[in-house]
């Protein structure tokens, strides 16, 4: 519950003078500023040095696997946990470093927890009134726009267990807008909901970011729901932000075979650079890397499976599954494996080519 939209004055001071600028962006342009976050439980460290920034008005998904650390992560942003190390900022204002905690209810947040908490004694109209703040009357109205706007018109007086899933998700999402929130953080609500379910719900978010400006920090293990989301995804790996960026270009330029791997179908290739071009079981591809052996990645769809060719790499197909659009195909080419794409069906023993039609991305090494 909020009580109010701000921070309270006892434990807020402004950001120190060195995080005033990014390049050409003000921090004025930040709706939150996380820098160097540690956080552990006994000797576990579950967050490991975690430095990430989120734009106003802009919706940032946070990607990663079950135990890497996205719900502790959300936590202290929310107030949940107190910070070892590092700091959290919000606008020009620092909510939690080693010496200040801003409580929860202080902070200009509203989050949709993964099992919703929805209160189960109250209807949906009360469940927003309870959340709002400010006077009665203008809580009635927001509450009536909030459930216009989340097409939950008529259902006032029904309960949780009156509600179908959707519904209650969407009821969830209304209730952590009603304290008028800077920054609106979900954790992984979508989990529950089947996967058509879960974008229909994701472009209504996106429609709400849109019309409220509201900063959105969406959270979850789904690559499809970051990518259909997010403006940007930020990739979550042991306690720490590996990569963030734009939805192709995390999914055409990982950081890392973990980030390769993680986002779906791929392959995870050897080679050596000579003279600007890459030696691989693939041919000789055009890259830009320094000279020596390298560690490479090309998505399934990167690769096109061919009738034989005699300047392509030969193959030979081991497994095919059709993808709604295409085929998927494995292929032996030597002692290695690689998965392509086909415009064909294939059957298994064919012989092929492979061509490589993306530019392979060099990887870095994984986090230790």
């Amino acid at each position: 519950m909020h009580h109010d939209g701000g921070f309270g004055s006892a434990a807020v001071r402004f950001l120190p003078a060195g995080l005033q600028q990014k390049g050409s962006d003000p921090v004025s342009d930040l709706a939150l500023s996380i820098q160097g976050i540690v956080f552990g439980y006994g000797a576990t460290r579950v967050l490991d040095g975690v430095d990430l920034e989120v734009r106003k008005g802009e919706v940032l998904a946070l990607l990663g696997p079950s135990g890497c650390g996205k719900t502790t992560l959300l936590r202290c942003l929310a107030g949940f946990e107190r910070v070892e190390q590092g700091s959290i900022g919000y606008g020009n204002e620092i909510a939690a470093d080693s010496t200040i905690h801003t409580p929860p209810g202080e902070r200009p947040v509203g989050m949709v927890f993964q099992n919703l908490a929805l209160w189960p004694h109250m209807t949906a109209m009360q469940q927003l009134l309870f959340a709002g703040k400010g006077p009665r009357q203008r809580r009635h109205v927001r509450a009536r726009e909030l459930l216009k706007a989340l097409g939950l018109e008529g259902m006032e007086r029904r309960k949780p267990h009156q509600l179908s899933g959707g519904q209650a998700q969407r009821l969830a999402l209304g209730r952590a807008l009603m304290g008028e929130p800077e920054v609106l953080i979900l954790d992984e609500p979508l989990s529950s909901v089947d996967p058509v379910l879960a974008l229909e719900v994701g472009d209504l978010l996106k429609s709400l970011n849109r019309e409220l400006g509201v900063t959105v920090i969406y959270v979850t293990h789904r690559r499809e729901e970051a990518f259909h989301v997010g403006d940007r995804v930020a990739v979550m790996q042991k306690g720490r932000i590996v990569q963030v960026g734009a939805p192709r270009e995390i999914d055409r330029q990982p950081e890392n075979e973990f980030v390769a791997r993680f986002l779906g179908p791929c392959n995870i290739l050897d080679g050596e650079v000579r003279d600007g071009r890459l030696v691989c079981v693939l041919g000789e591809l055009p890259v830009e890397s320094d000279p020596g052996p390298v560690r490479f990645v090309l998505r399934d769809h990167g690769i096109r499976c061919l009738l034989p060719r005699d300047d392509l790499p030969q193959g030979r197909v081991l497994s095919t599954s059709y993808g709604g659009r295409d085929w998927q195909v494995e292929s032996a080419v030597g002692e290695l494996t690689v998965i392509a794409r086909s415009d064909r069906p294939w059957a298994v023993g064919d012989a092929c080519s492979l061509e490589a039609v993306e530019t392979p991305w060099i990887l870095k090494e994984d986090v230790q």
